[in-house]
């Protein structure tokens, strides 16, 4: 969800990125491709480690946090163009409003005083308000003289930074311990600390997982067993609900629940309010992890936990021998895996080390190398994906404005709590037209409403040439008479056969009418009149309708649904769809028609 960031993506060294292996545009950049783009599609990614005037960081920005409404983005950078008077040469927490545009810097002390020590680790409240994060500085409030690292929380409405008071005393672990996060109202603070005087009775000697009352001033242990039992080994990566009720944490203690045999590293959860603890990383019916269990998220109640591991027990059909996502439902006690292709097919690699759930449990973010979870995914790179758990549909997060694949590798980051804007960092350039730094960046994705599908043979040069110089947009036909980016078809809905809620829809037309087409098979691209024909097999004609407005669609009002028009078999299948649509002969003599883009959805039963 939202607000946790664990600090342990922060650590500088690439090894440690490598590890872990929307298009609103660019502020600045306004093609004419505005021109087509409807609300309801249009999908955005832009960059949200700039400048106040919009420039990109002249260093690496990563690991970013996002706010409840997307508003704000907070992330950690190296970089010294961000803010004016930054000269310390360190790592710094920056948020940038990507509304109202201002790129300032909170890890500082009150009086913009800039640290003398890095900070990173950023997790933000849900209103963006309070920004939480760890730092070796020693000068960002007075008699910091514990020597070693803090946290911090920052106001950003009064210009203030304290220190979190339970660290007055032996300190923290330092910043680069993973497990700092805020509840979405700011008032609630977990953290982890090998420290023995936070709490009284601390004698385990290993870091503990805490959480700070910032109203009450009170310090409590959270990595506890039912009943208080204090933890027999050490915590790790710690997450906070929403409503600060729920913490979320991994350690390889053996003592916090009955039967926990299994001499690994699981992921437990604490309900605060019913003192309780329970162990939430085993499968369907109860059987315990073979493998350690990693990196929790939870949704805003508390009712859903994603998290990663390479146990294979976890779900059925689980054969990959790869670290996989997972989410367990707490209300149900079932299991299921999130890493997987919109057909059910699982990852050919592992997941990363983070993960990230919505807050209503729908959506999972993670990150991997495997391309066999997206129709396309060629560039031989770590990418970012998100899963719907409703739809069954998984997506590609980390694609550029224009909707084609980054040239280098991504990292998943935050998704917001409605699921439509996700963060993320990465080292690809082609993201954002203005992306010329060379260094990894924090973005925001959009992906507005989530298409049941993918795209393919687009005129964009990308497989065969158009037919008269009339190159269009990557996810679009070939230019035609009227729009140079050519026709988009996309589809969205739930595309289950035996709860049909799928539209095809097409913008940029020309014309008066469009011809929705269903095929088997797909085919390479071959030129034919303005365009190119992308399918093959058994085409079936869904039907032809009307052309309003440039925009077209399909099923209308008295259309039998796509699945039952394209006659799909109970078990589902992939289909692959195109629209044929007339063009001004005058445009690419002597032809007078084109085609759109592509488009392949995988229906499940």
């Amino acid at each position: 969800m939202f607000n946790s960031i664990e600090s342990s993506r922060i650590t500088p060294p690439l090894e440690t990125l490598r590890r872990r292996a929307r298009s609103v545009l660019f502020r600045g950049f306004v093609p004419s491709i505005l021109v087509l783009a409807p609300p309801v599609l249009a999908q955005t990614t832009e960059i949200a480690s700039v400048s106040t005037t919009g420039v990109p960081g002249n260093n690496q920005s990563y690991t970013p946090a996002i706010s409840a409404d997307s508003r704000y983005t907070a992330f950690a950078s190296l970089a010294h163009t961000l803010v004016s008077g930054d000269t310390n040469g360190l790592f710094d927490v920056f948020v940038q409003d990507r509304v109202g545009g201002a790129t300032t810097r909170v890890s500082v002390g009150t009086g913009n005083v800039q640290g003398n020590g890095e900070s990173v680790g950023p997790s933000i409240s849900g209103d963006g308000r309070w920004i939480v994060f760890g730092s070796a500085a020693s000068n960002l409030v007075a008699n910091d003289t514990n020597a070693t690292g803090d946290l911090f929380l920052h106001d950003r409405q009064l210009g203030a930074t304290s220190r979190i008071p339970p660290f007055q005393g032996n300190g923290p672990s330092g910043p680069g311990t993973p497990g700092q996060s805020i509840s979405a109202d700011g008032r609630y603070v977990v953290f982890l600390s090998a420290a023995t005087n936070l709490v009284a009775n601390d004698t385990n000697g290993v870091a503990d997982t805490f959480l700070y009352d910032r109203t009450t001033g009170v310090t409590t242990r959270v990595s506890v067993g039912t009943g208080g039992v204090q933890a027999n080994s050490q915590s790790s990566r710690a997450v906070i609900s929403a409503d600060g009720r729920y913490i979320a944490f991994e350690t390889v203690a053996t003592n916090l629940v009955a039967g926990d045999t299994n001499n690994t590293a699981d992921v437990f959860v604490h309900d605060r309010v019913a003192a309780t603890t329970t162990r939430v990383s085993f499968a369907t019916g109860g059987v315990q992890a073979v493998m350690s269990c990693n990196s929790p998220s939870i949704s805003s109640d508390g009712r859903y936990v994603a998290f990663v591991s390479a146990a294979s027990n976890l779900v059925a059909g689980d054969t990959n021998g790869r670290v996989d996502v997972f989410v367990h439902d707490r209300t149900t006690a079932t299991t299921t895996r999130a890493s997987v292709a919109s057909d059910g097919a699982q990852g050919t690699n592992d997941v990363g080390a983070y993960v990230s759930i919505s807050g209503d449990g729908r959506f999972v973010v993670f990150d991997s190398p495997s391309t066999n979870l997206v129709i396309g995914d060629t560039n031989g790179t770590n990418d970012v994906f998100i899963r719907d758990r409703v739809t069954g549909l998984t997506s590609r997060a980390s694609v550029t404005y224009a909707g084609a694949q980054a040239n280098q590798a991504s990292w998943a980051g935050p998704i917001t709590t409605n699921g439509r804007y996700i963060a993320f960092y990465s080292f690809a350039t082609n993201l954002v037209p203005t992306d010329i730094n060379g260094v990894i960046d924090s973005f925001v994705r959009d992906v507005g409403v989530l298409d049941t599908g993918v795209f393919f043979c687009s005129g964009d040069g990308g497989g065969a040439p158009c037919p008269c110089g009339n190159t269009g947009m990557y996810g679009r036909g070939c230019a035609n008479s009227s729009f140079p980016m050519g026709a988009r078809l996309a589809g969205t809905g739930t595309p289950r056969v035996a709860a049909d809620t799928v539209t095809l829809s097409v913008l940029g037309l020309t014309g008066a009418t469009c011809i929705f087409l269903q095929s088997d098979a797909q085919q390479a691209p071959v030129a034919l009149d303005d365009g190119l024909s992308c399918l093959a097999g058994a085409v079936i004609r869904l039907g032809t309708k009307g052309v309003l407005s440039n925009q077209s669609s399909f099923p209308q009002g008295g259309d039998p649904d796509v699945s039952v028009r394209g006659a799909l078999p109970v078990a589902g299948g992939t289909r692959f769809y195109q629209c044929f649509y007339r063009n001004s002969a005058a445009f690419c003599t002597p032809s007078t028609s084109n085609r759109t883009n592509g488009f392949a959805i995988p229906w499940s039963p």
